[in-house]
């Protein structure tokens, strides 16, 4: 894992979108962030790396899918105390997948109730996709995207994929 993540650091535009994630993520202000680009540009393996430096700081971190957050949500539901201590109790959150949202209203007052809980507890959600920026308000919603605008960022990975 070491030698993929010493591969994707050589390249400029890799490295400094994860500086720039590493920075908002360790800033305390808690705001979601993106990170989007096309598949295989390394966004998963950036957030791989930004859990080993939160678990060097001792942070609690968790990452999961989006569909996978969904389907345990809907079990649990309507037990939230189990739901806060997997999914908001984390210094760290990355929910990967997030193109692939809800298919129906709850799913997407679901997804949408992580990120805001979080953001006003000031703790920084990573959210991966793989669309376009100008897409993003279609998958994420206007109450996520409002967020995001409030200190958080879209960081585009606009290279070649590395597969």
């Amino acid at each position: 894992m070491q030698s993929q993540f010493n591969r994707f650091s050589q390249h400029a535009g890799w490295s400094a979108v994860f500086e720039r994630l590493k920075a908002l993520i360790f800033s305390g202000k808690g705001a979601p962030v993106v990170l989007c680009g096309p598949r295989g540009c390394g966004k998963t393996e950036m957030c791989c790396e930004l859990i080993r430096e939160v678990l060097r700081r001792q942070w609690w971190a968790t990452y999961i899918e989006l569909s996978v957050y969904l389907k345990d949500v809907c079990v649990r539901y309507p037990d939230w105390e189990v739901i806060e201590e997997t999914f908001e109790h984390p210094k760290l959150l990355v929910i990967d997948e997030c193109a692939k949202v809800a298919d129906t209203p709850w799913q997407q007052r679901s997804f949408s109730d992580i990120v805001l809980h979080r953001y006003k507890a000031i703790k920084p959600t990573v959210l991966v996709c793989s669309v376009r920026p100008d897409d993003l308000p279609d998958f994420l919603g206007s109450s996520i995207s409002d967020r995001i605008n409030d200190g958080g960022a879209v960081l585009n990975c606009a290279w070649e994929s590395f597969r």
